[in-house]
């Protein structure tokens, strides 16, 4: 099937307002974590034919590290909220099973205003926007034209998910404490993330590498004796994804941490054979 195709499928004028809808579909309080990240991969697939695009849930899956039933059941949800509705590309009666479904994004039962949408402010009614609480990069990170269906869609009050996502961020060491993680490396996620759904992210990508190299080396690693070498690596991680071009950032963080966590163990056996060696030694000169 030629991705042309894809353009008979489309349902969004312009990216922005497949933006605006999809940050009030994120805001649904019937979708949970693995849902939002399935519905954000699907929305960065669909940009180029505005909300619509050919996906395997393998891929997904991949992409995610989730499961396939964990996939089905994202997408099912999605259907269900009238968010996307999927098309089979292939009948499953033909020779070789059905291929990639095509996935399209529906627009938002409500109507959603843009930017375009919003009548220009004479210069005597213009307000000062006030973003003192916004600090360092994420000032000009903000984006006061993605709209959501709980504030205002002009530029005289700040968006009030805007600031809710910036009060979790800035208080994430605290509401995280059962991570396992410092605080230090809690508020360096919470400063180099743009939402509260990548700083989890990030922290889940920590966690399971750690559960991985333990469980393939057959090892205990405790968090409490890693914390600087976390630290580093997180600083080292955000600084290439600013400067270089990683296709998959959340694949690259995995792999850092697994070397990392694989590295900490390899120190600690190394570190022991020679407390033992030493102990012999000292034993034999007696």
């Amino acid at each position: 099937m030629g991705l042309e195709r894809l353009r008979e499928y489309q349902q969004f004028e312009n990216i922005n307002d497949l933006r605006a809808t999809i940050d009030i579909y994120l805001n649904n309080p019937a979708l949970n974590t693995n849902t939002r990240r399935v519905l954000e991969y699907i929305t960065a697939c669909a940009t180029r034919y505005t909300g619509a695009c050919t996906l395997l849930r393998q891929t997904i899956a991949d992409k995610l590290h989730i499961s396939k039933a964990t996939v089905a059941r994202a997408l099912m949800t999605l259907r269900q909220e009238n968010m996307i509705e999927t098309h089979p590309t292939r009948k499953k009666s033909q020779r070789g099973g059905s291929g990639a479904n095509i996935i399209q994004i529906l627009p938002c039962e409500t109507p959603v205003e843009t930017p375009h949408d919003t009548p220009l402010q004479s210069f005597e009614d213009a307000k000062t926007i006030d973003i003192g609480h916004i600090q360092g990069d994420r000032a000009a990170s903000v984006n006061y034209f993605s709209l959501s269906n709980n504030y205002l869609d002009t530029l005289q009050d700040t968006p009030i998910s805007v600031q809710q996502e910036q009060t979790l961020l800035k208080n994430l060491a605290a509401v995280n404490q059962e991570s396992g993680l410092s605080p230090d490396n809690l508020n360096v996620i919470g400063l180099f993330s743009t939402s509260v759904s990548e700083a989890e992210k990030m922290i889940q990508i920590i966690l399971r590498a750690k559960a991985c190299v333990s469980q393939e080396l057959d090892c205990s690693i405790l968090l409490e004796d890693t914390q600087k070498s976390i630290h580093i690596t997180l600083l080292k991680i955000y600084k290439n994804l600013k400067t270089k071009a990683i296709k998959n950032q959340d694949n690259y963080a995995f792999i850092t941490f697994m070397n990392l966590f694989k590295t900490i163990h390899e120190e600690a056996v190394t570190a022991t054979r020679y407390k033992n060696l030493n102990q012999m030694t000292a034993w034999l000169n007696q």
